[in-house]
């Protein structure tokens, strides 16, 4: 257990067989994440040179808390439709990973794209009620690392799983009955520049 635990960045062995806990090991401890989720995150952070929304949720769907998201019978071909109404790419060769499913999950969300069946409710709401504490724990761990881009990243890809929304979307959209076309029309009426003094 030690040698893994060690193998994951988590704590350190000294010479005299005393075991002391590494800041990865503290933001595990802290957010309650699997010892792999911190060391196998903080390795694909490292590998990213100017991390994007899609790269840090990929990051993210990777975490060990979501390997027990159920990929049940047939829903690889769901996963596939799904895949066609999200933005970003899944790994067509993965659509039965509960990672790939995790990743599609949240672009749904992010989107409101329609689920296939009821069972996926369940499952992005069980996504969504973890999201949160392990981005918290990635956010740490690229303070840490010095990675400013993913830090501030993963900072708003928290506020995208909050809201419901991609960070790209017009934030008058967050506003009830507010759609593209409303928000649209509000850009036209304040002059084009979107910051309306007042709305209609």
């Amino acid at each position: 257990v030690l040698t893994d635990l060690e193998a994951a960045g988590t704590i350190e062995v000294e010479e005299d067989f005393l075991v002391r806990p590494t800041v990865l090991g503290h933001v595990a401890a802290y957010y309650y994440l699997d010892y792999r989720t911190v060391g196998a995150t903080r390795d694909a952070l490292l590998a990213l040179v100017d991390p994007s929304a899609a790269d840090l949720a990929r990051v993210l769907s990777g975490a060990q808390e979501f390997a027990e998201l159920p990929v049940r019978h047939n829903e690889d071909r769901l996963n596939a439709d799904l895949a066609q109404a999200v933005p970003w790419e899944a790994d067509a060769y993965a659509l039965d990973s509960p990672h790939t499913k995790t990743f599609l999950l949240l672009q749904a969300h992010f989107v409101g794209a329609e689920l296939p069946i009821a069972d996926y409710v369940n499952d992005t709401k069980s996504v969504l009620d973890q999201a949160l504490r392990v981005l918290n724990g990635l956010v740490d761990i690229a303070a840490d690392e010095g990675l400013l881009a993913a830090a501030v990243g993963l900072m708003r890809l928290s506020q995208m799983v909050v809201q419901g929304r991609l960070d790209t979307d017009d934030p008058l959209g967050q506003l009830p009955h507010v759609d593209a076309a409303v928000a649209r029309a509000v850009a036209r009426a304040s002059g084009g520049d979107g910051a309306a003094a007042t709305l209609p």
